[in-house]
């Protein structure tokens, strides 16, 4: 059977990605990296332990993390999910 192809799809112009690549970019550049870096390793120490992480992720943001960033640090601390397999 056949049948018309959609209409009104979302179309994003490609220069979108390179302007928010570049807001990222600034953003990067202009944080205290010190403050930065002491505010994940900290996020790092704690997430090892029962403390709540939570204040720390603030911290975190609040220091110019991303969230790509706090999750790259979870996922060095606690490893990435990887479901069973069912054979």
């Amino acid at each position: 059977m056949e049948e018309p192809p959609p209409t009104g799809l979302l179309k994003v112009d490609m220069s979108v990605g390179e302007m928010k690549a570049a807001e990222l970019k600034r953003y990067r550049a202009e944080r205290d990296q010190a403050k930065w870096k002491a505010a994940l390793d900290k996020l790092r120490q704690v997430s090892q332990t029962n403390e709540n992480v939570i204040p720390y992720v603030v911290e975190a943001v609040k220091a110019k993390a991303t969230v790509g960033e706090v999750c790259d640090v979870w996922r060095d601390v606690f490893g990435e999910y990887r479901p069973k397999e069912f054979v």
